[in-house]
């Protein structure tokens, strides 16, 4: 028997085109920490007196943990990343600082939960570190600003419960390394461009270097026609929407703020099929 329910194609290619993008508000497109927490910037993470803002040595000690964890990431293919404010003397501390540390440590709680709750339910773990973010006016509503992770490690965290305020960030070999698909879909539609993945031949390493990292990151820009863009790598803090509002004109840009949050895509495999 035939089905008498009636399909309007036009109506269903629009779904797949919603579900395809993304919507907007996602972490895949607006990775903007705020209040949520379930996102953490990682320029939060300082609590010495280093800038992490500035540039850095890839040859060099680093002390500082937002610049010793990009480190990480670009030149280790496997890892277990230690964030432990177990031994700073709270009692010395600001306010301010009690304040930051105790978001800190309520967010990555947060993350860790969240990261098992999934991986019960769905059997897949989402936790990743997204960076940098590709801020961007839509060309289709110059209204929305996109706010969007260029790559996302996916790995995996724990925290110490004999240690207070101690947490580990791990890859392993099997962690993959991705280009944003969400981006991809969304800069298809809003640029009609077409970006491409990450070949698995750059990744047979398992890992995206320095210079593999800066090369891709510069041919997205240009793609998108932003060429005179600075290309040294750094971390900043993630300024809020309105911050960004304030300064985003035409022309895509790179905030070089990285976010650790829950990375999940109840769509990829509608991306990866269209």
């Amino acid at each position: 028997k035939k089905s008498q329910i009636k399909f309007d194609v036009n109506f269903i290619n629009k779904i797949l085109e919603k579900l395809k993008v993304g919507d907007s508000r996602s972490i895949h497109l607006n990775a903007v920490p705020g209040r949520s927490a379930l996102r953490l910037d990682l320029h939060d993470l300082e609590f010495n007196e280093h800038d992490p803002s500035k540039l850095f040595d890839f040859d060099s000690t680093i002390d500082s943990i937002p610049q010793n964890f990009i480190k990480t990431i670009l030149t280790k293919e496997v890892f277990s990343f230690n964030i432990s404010y177990d031994k700073l003397n709270i009692g010395s501390m600001s306010e301010d600082e009690k304040k930051q540390l105790s978001l800190i440590s309520k967010r990555l709680n947060s993350l860790v939960a969240e990261n098992i709750d999934n991986y019960l339910e769905f059997g897949i773990k989402n936790f990743g570190f997204g960076y940098p973010l590709l801020v961007k006016r839509s060309k289709v509503d110059p209204s929305k600003i996109i706010k969007a992770p260029l790559f996302i490690w996916y790995l995996d965290i724990d925290r110490s419960y004999q240690n207070k305020n101690t947490w580990t960030i791990k890859k392993d070999e099997d962690s993959p390394i991705k280009i944003n698909e969400i981006l991809i879909s969304y800069l298809s539609k809003d640029e009609s461009i077409k970006i491409e993945k990450i070949s698995k031949e750059l990744l047979e390493d398992g890992l995206l270097d320095k210079d593999e990292f800066t090369k891709l990151t510069g041919d997205i820009l240009k793609q998108l026609g932003s060429t005179n863009e600075d290309l040294e790598i750094r971390i900043e803090r993630c300024l809020d929407s309105k911050e960004i509002e304030n300064i985003t004109n035409s022309k895509p840009w790179i905030q070089w703020s990285g976010v650790f949050g829950i990375y999940r895509s109840q769509n990829e495999t509608i991306i990866q099929q269209n």
